[in-house]
């Protein structure tokens, strides 16, 4: 499995296989370019025909980068007088500024100036560069001020045909990241040991796709663990950077780099509360890189216009077309409407779009399946119901909790060969490979056959009552639909992780799973397992998994209780029917 697939993300969702839905979207948005404002000219049916000029120039801290502006052709179109809105385009991590092309020649036919360039250490500029020197700073600041310099330099370029007054910001995976950061940024300042003083430039528009603001959650779950994808930083990284994350990582030392890389004046999350940019952010499900928890945590305190799609496509997430089109149909009316003033509606819908994960995995995994879907006006939870529920002796799930004493259930991980976090790493090993070394040791519940189906939809809250003498360990929590049949499909997990966190003794844990969309129809059981491995396992095909959290490698011994006075409780959402 690759470390890391920003560059895919770039395909699939951007062009590749689905890059036939960029060219039916233009068709289907013509409309939006008739009603455009007067100051900017109309395309023709087939789009402007277009220019691909490549600039070299070198950012403040002494690196050099190519970025690429295409717009339509001056000898054929003049922009109007405010000149042509700029819209910067942002590859995947391990990418370059060409894995964007499909999407800039689009945006460039309707009527934009689109930006793509190299990121800090990837793409042909990185060849540019001392790479002893130079490198991926990990979505530090130094990159939020390199895209500030990328629009600036466009602007001192195109000064004559741009609107620096009109500017969006969209991108896949690394480039969602960025997105949030124009969005968080802009007209905003950074404390001034950063070296910048001027303002970030003020966004009319952001759109991020597959990908949460919240890095710090994420990639290293606030100091406690770290994302099985960046065990091993990449080979582009800065070096000092990287000899820093490597030697923390194998310590397992999550704190010091949570401290090193993770500003609380400009934390991304904060700042984006603060913001007014028109934000319209994707998430997919089953997404192995970032869940869709963090983003949906975040959602409900913005107060931009704003509009969320949560579906499927990010990363390793299955890609399916149709609901390709429709993501690429609203992100050309959302940019329209908030850069070009557009009145398509697009900001009187219903603000969030939802799939509904399907169970078969033959439908889940086709490119032309049609995947039901909801949209809603909110995320507010009076749109939805609260269940709950409890597990029980004897490996049940029940309505009520316990009233007397049961007895707990036992969790114990033994560490086989004492592997630790450098082999580990460094091996690159796979769920398999590693329960090899540490075993898998489920605690398994299950319902009876529900009496009804139930739309499961948000985050569900697993509250354990656990007793354990360590003070380090790891806990996943399950979902799993099962049949009449008895064959179980994995729908959520989530994972806790203490690294002497908790004192030894009896605890309350809260365990907050994957926001998950999902059908659960009549007659199923829903199953519960609690594991030491934080083993994420949608049925993808070719089916594959990953050990999301990386594991801790000490031996551990956790008790789950569920007696009267420390009851383990289920808490779900149900979405109400249309």
């Amino acid at each position: 499995m690759p470390m890391l697939d920003g560059r895919m993300l770039d395909r699939r969702i951007l062009c590749g296989p689905i890059g036939v839905v960029i060219c039916l979207v233009l068709a289907f948005c013509a409309r939006d370019a008739r009603c455009g404002t007067p100051s900017d000219p109309t395309p023709p049916p087939a789009g402007f025909p277009q220019v691909l000029e490549t600039h070299e120039f070198t950012y403040t801290d002494g690196y050099r980068v190519l970025l690429d502006a295409r717009y339509p052709d001056p000898t054929l179109h003049a922009p109007g007088p405010d000149g042509w809105p700029i819209l910067v385009l942002i590859h995947g991590l391990d990418g370059k500024r060409q894995g964007v092309s499909q999407s800039a020649l689009a945006f460039a036919s309707r009527g934009y100036m689109a930006i793509s360039y190299d990121v800090r250490g990837q793409g042909d500029s990185y060849l540019l560069n001392d790479p002893a020197l130079y490198g991926w700073t990990g979505f530090g600041i130094r990159e939020r001020i390199d895209l500030a310099e990328v629009m600036e330099e466009v602007e001192s370029i195109y000064q004559d045909i741009s609107d620096f007054d009109r500017i969006g910001v969209s991108g896949g995976s690394q480039g969602a990241i960025h997105s949030f950061f124009a969005a968080a940024d802009s007209g905003k300042t950074y404390p001034p040991e950063y070296g910048r003083v001027n303002p970030f430039p003020v966004i009319s528009c952001a759109v991020p796709i597959a990908f949460t603001p919240d890095l710090e959650d994420v990639i290293f779950n606030r100091g406690k663990a770290a994302h099985r994808y960046i065990l091993r930083p990449p080979s582009f990284t800065e070096p000092v950077l990287r000899s820093f994350l490597t030697a923390n990582i194998n310590s397992e030392d999550f704190d010091a780099i949570v401290n090193l890389l993770y500003d609380s004046r400009i934390d991304l999350c904060t700042r984006l509360q603060n913001s007014i940019v028109p934000l319209f952010a994707t998430a997919s499900y089953d997404d192995f890189w970032t869940p869709v928890t963090p983003l949906t945590n975040l959602w409900t305190s913005l107060t931009q216009p704003k509009r969320l799609m949560l579906s499927t496509g990010g990363h390793s997430s299955p890609g399916n077309q149709g609901l390709a089109f429709r993501f690429q149909a609203d992100r050309f009316r959302w940019i329209n409407h908030y850069i070009k003033g557009i009145q398509n509606g697009i900001d009187t819908e219903d603000p969030v779009y939802a799939a509904i994960v399907p169970r078969n995995p033959a439908s889940y995994n086709s490119l032309e399946a049609v995947w039901n879907t909801r949209t809603l006006p909110s995320l507010d939870s009076s749109l939805r119901r609260t269940r709950s529920a409890f597990l029980r002796e004897n490996g049940s799930i029940r309505l009520r909790p316990a009233s007397g004493t049961e007895p707990a259930d036992v969790l114990a991980q033994t560490n086989l060969t004492g592997l630790d976090m450098a082999t580990y790493a460094d091996n690159d090993l796979s769920p398999a490979e590693l329960m090899q070394h540490i075993p898998l040791a489920p605690i398994v519940y299950e319902s009876a056959a529900l009496r009804r189906a139930y739309h499961f939809f948000g985050s569900p809250d697993v509250t354990l009552h656990v007793t354990s003498s360590q003070t380090t360990f790891q806990l996943h929590v399950a979902f799993f639909d099962v049949d009449e049949d008895g064959e179980a499909r994995f729908f959520a997990g989530g994972s806790f992780t203490s690294r002497d966190d908790v004192p030894a003794g009896d605890n309350l844990i809260r365990v907050q799973m994957d926001f998950h969309s999902y059908l659960m129809r009549e007659g199923h059981k829903l199953r519960i397992q609690i594991e030491n491995l934080a083993w994420f396992r949608p049925p993808l095909e070719p089916q594959t998994s990953i050990i999301r959290r990386a594991p801790v490698f000490q031996d551990f011994t956790v008790l789950v209780q569920h007696d009267a006075v420390r009851p383990t409780a289920v808490e779900v959402s149900i979405l109400r029917p249309e």
